[in-house]
């Protein structure tokens, strides 16, 4: 069994991922009191041997990892992306205290000598990569590609994009082979909205869950029938949680399905139209209602962006905002609500994960 270990961890999103596709993982590490509590309770309980560390990377010494077991095929991770995303533009890149920990990453990885190195990173990562680390791979013996994935192209109901920093150290062929096998498993259709959630219960927690709920209906898809089984399979749904936002909850009767507020202004009463000063500093990218026939916009922390389910007047749970990141229902998150909102936002798809894994397994085994 091919074995890795995950930095920058998040809940699991990568490792989920990586799991689904056979290979095991010896251990992670995670800065986050909640993200770690989560990787933990759903990753430990099933590899009793897997060393899960809660420790800030940029603090961490070689020496701190030197009886960490070695011999690793992989080394994945998705260091925070704030300084280098679009969402993020007000704060300067080069001051924000996480500008280098992709560096930290890559040095990191590069002594622990794994055959492959994987990162995930936002879009507006690109034009910082060759200048940071592209250049110091080559010199330590790696082969390097960098990707562009829609995740929606993977079996995610999502348009999400990323790029993923492939790392090799054998073969430079050998990557073309791994991107050959990642590409024959991109699939053919998409998965809309409806078809990812349409099962998920009628009733949803406000503010704080209680009991798991039961399922409205049997799975009437493929993708429903892998959310209940997959990791484990699950009975009942947790995290079926949102926000109450009460405010905001006046105006999404008024926001049709695939629109913003913007585009939705015009339909507003009188008295909401009022307590907006500026009409034309309303965000495009807030207040939208999902358009159930296609895939998810991309899903960031709900309640900030306002992300409303597509014909019910309320935020998306978070089981809801898991379904479209791709995650199984037998993956729990854990802490509160605003916790488990921004982990399922930063997380990367498990089952683009998945494919990316498999490619790469193809080829190492």
């Amino acid at each position: 069994m091919l074995r890795f270990a995950d930095v920058f961890s998040g809940p699991g999103g990568l490792s989920l991922g990586f799991v689904l596709a056979g290979w095991k993982p010896v251990w992670a590490i995670e800065k986050g009191t909640w993200p770690f509590r989560t990787y933990s309770y759903n990753f430990v309980r099933l590899f009793p041997h897997l060393i899960a560390i809660q420790k800030d990377v940029s603090s961490l010494k070689m020496k701190d990892i030197t009886d960490l077991p070695k011999g690793l095929e992989a080394v994945i991770g998705g260091p925070p992306c704030k300084p280098f995303s679009s969402a993020n533009r007000r704060r300067m890149r080069l001051s924000h205290e996480d500008y280098n920990l992709p560096r930290r990453f890559i040095k990191l990885s590069i002594k622990l000598k794994p055959s492959l190195i994987l990162m995930e990173e936002v879009p507006g990562f690109k034009r910082f990569m060759e200048k940071m680390l592209l250049k110091r791979l080559k010199k330590a013996g790696f082969h390097t590609k960098v990707v562009y994935l829609d995740a929606s192209e993977f079996g995610v109901p999502q348009r999400r994009r990323r790029h993923f920093l492939l790392a090799l150290n054998d073969k430079s062929e050998l990557l073309n082979e791994i991107l050959e096998r990642l590409f024959c498993l991109r699939s053919s259709s998409s998965i809309s909205v409806g078809q990812a959630i349409c099962d998920l219960p009628e009733k949803a927690y406000y503010g704080k869950e209680e009991e798991p709920l039961s399922y409205r209906s049997s799975p009437v898809n493929p993708y429903q029938e892998w959310a209940r089984t997959s990791f484990g399979g699950s009975s009942k749904v947790t995290n079926h949680v949102t926000s109450k936002a009460k405010r905001m909850a006046e105006k999404f009767p008024y926001i049709r399905p695939g629109e913003n507020l913007k585009k939705a202004f015009s339909r507003l009463p009188a008295e909401i139209k009022r307590t907006f000063k500026n009409r034309s500093a309303i965000h495009s990218n807030i207040y939208r209602r999902l358009d159930p026939r296609k895939p998810s916009i991309t899903v960031t922390h709900p309640r900030k962006a306002v992300i409303i389910h597509p014909f019910k007047d309320r935020i998306i749970t978070v089981r809801e905002a898991a379904r479209l990141q791709g995650f199984p229902d037998a993956f729990k998150f854990i802490g509160p609500l605003n916790a488990m909102q921004q982990m399922v936002a930063d997380a990367v798809p498990p089952k683009l994960a998945e494919a990316i894994a498999k490619a790469i397994a193809g080829v190492l085994k």
